[in-house]
């Protein structure tokens, strides 16, 4: 077997594997939420969800500093200096880490003194958690980059439902700090079992290297600058709706924001999938490579409005399922945000292929549009409407990213046909959404829904957005 094709199966067994892994962390994620929603108050919420930003803002820029794929690049390409640097980068993150987590309590204590704690917590979860890519990543970027990704996602399943259980037990004692100590408690087990399997030796005799640290900085500067804008996109929202507002209604667009995580989470499961795909048909010099991302970025949106109709439709369901009712009478947010998910997986899609095909460059457009859009929006719609202001902010400034992603993808489709398409399925998406509203004041959720998919399913056809083969090739492009 020829070593082009090795390498393509070894793609696709290491996404099936996160694909499944994925699936059962995304179940966990839905019945934790469950039990965080039903079981802490709106203001509460808002609490430990102005707490989670924060920190993520702190680590996510100072610590991680976009150097997640730059890693994985290195290891492949100097497979002789992987242990020193991966050692380099277990140094060097242990240091910022403590700095930042140092940081982080001081100001806690300054500005609120009883959420230290909860602040504390918070920072061990970064050391410890999978999902913050820190210091648990130095031990699991090794098998990431030889595609063995048995260990790594066995060890992410055990960190969610090891947080499912513990929610579950605590349940009747919930507040934000206790969810903070559960979360950082349940990371604990996972990020031992991957540093056991590990080279720990070579890891802790490798030794610092500052000439490789500085080079981890100078590739990850367009990285960095890229996600400072998109962070800050994500957390002025947050802050003028704490500024304007209050701690509930803080809490009501947590709860928006998290409700839609896992429908975003799966779909964004699709695009890590699908780019290594289409990257590989691009190095194979593949004449149609561009068909493909074409057929990709089309599925994409269809398949996220076809989720986003359902999920608003039903969107009381939800709510009750998810909260108890709790947010019952706020569900335009929640109608809104399930919307906003769609852009979301245009902008994605666009940054990971400008990522994989050396175009990081022009992922500065789509963050200064975001981080412009949502600037306006949050000293316009804020302070008028609240938690429902934000919300709308939130759309309207990822529908302006995913008109900067269609112009970034123009660049990369050849054919002028590819760009009228576009149109046409973006009036497809948006005028099925129109009519999902229209329904959801009218009708019944069963009736809407009898009434929304179809129609939406006519007007893919009408506009000639997606054709039956296009589809099969969508589902196959998936399958692959």
């Amino acid at each position: 077997m020829s070593e082009s094709k090795l390498n393509a199966k070894g793609m696709v067994s290491a996404g099936s594997i996160v694909f499944l892994s994925q699936i059962g962390t995304t179940l966990c994620f839905l019945l934790s939420l469950i039990l965080v929603l039903s079981n802490l108050e709106k203001s509460e919420n808002g609490v430990f969800f102005f707490i989670q930003k924060g920190g993520e803002l702190g680590m996510m820029l100072l610590v991680e500093a976009g150097m997640t794929n730059i890693i994985i690049r290195y290891i492949i390409r100097y497979r002789q200096r992987a242990d020193a640097i991966l050692s380099t980068l277990l140094r060097m993150r242990f240091v910022l880490w403590a700095a930042v987590s140092v940081l982080m309590m001081a100001t806690t204590w300054v500005f609120a003194p009883s959420h230290i704690v909860a602040v504390a917590y918070l920072c061990g979860w970064y050391l410890f958690a999978n999902r913050a890519a820190i210091v648990r990543f130095s031990f699991e970027a090794e098998r990431r980059s030889h595609n063995n990704y048995a260990v790594v996602a066995s060890a992410a399943l055990l960190d969610a439902v090891l947080y499912l259980l513990l929610l579950y037990f605590w349940q009747a004692d919930l507040t934000p700090t206790r969810v903070f100590q559960i979360q950082c408690l349940s990371a604990i087990p996972g990020f031992v079992l991957i540093a056991a399997t590990s080279n720990l030796r070579q890891r802790f005799t490798a030794g610092f290297h500052p000439k490789i640290a500085a080079l981890l900085y100078r590739s990850a500067i367009p990285v960095v600058l890229t996600m400072i804008l998109i962070q800050l996109h994500d957390k002025i929202d947050v802050i003028a709706l704490e500024y304007f507002w209050n701690t509930s209604e803080l809490g009501i667009y947590g709860a928006a924001y998290r409700v839609n995580a896992p429908f975003i989470l799966v779909l964004s499961t699709l695009i890590f999938a699908l780019v290594p795909v289409i990257v590989y048909k691009q190095k194979m010099k593949h004449d149609n490579w561009n068909e493909f991302m074409f057929v990709a970025l089309k599925g994409l949106m269809l398949a996220g409005t076809g989720i986003a109709i359902v999920g608003a439709i039903w969107h009381q369901l939800i709510i009750e399922v998810l909260s108890g009712g709790l947010y019952s009478d706020v569900p335009w947010q929640f109608i809104i945000m399930v919307f906003a998910a769609i852009p979301v997986l245009v902008v994605d899609f666009t940054k990971e292929m400008n990522i994989a095909l050396g175009h990081q460059k022009r992922n500065y457009w789509l963050a200064w549009t975001l981080l412009i859009a949502t600037t306006v929006c949050a000293v316009t719609l804020t302070p008028w409407l609240g938690s429902l202001g934000t919300t709308l902010s939130r759309l309207v400034s990822l529908s302006a990213a995913s008109a900067a992603s269609f112009y970034a993808l123009h660049l990369l489709l050849t054919r002028q046909q590819h760009r009228k398409l576009l149109f046409r399925v973006t009036v497809a998406v948006v005028l099925s959404g129109g009519f999902t509203v229209f329904c959801i004041q009218v009708f019944e959720p069963i009736i809407a829904t009898c009434i929304a998919l179809p129609v939406f399913l006519g007007l893919v056809f009408a506009t000639g957005s997606m054709s039956v083969a296009e589809i099969k090739e969508f589902v196959a492009l998936v399958r692959r």
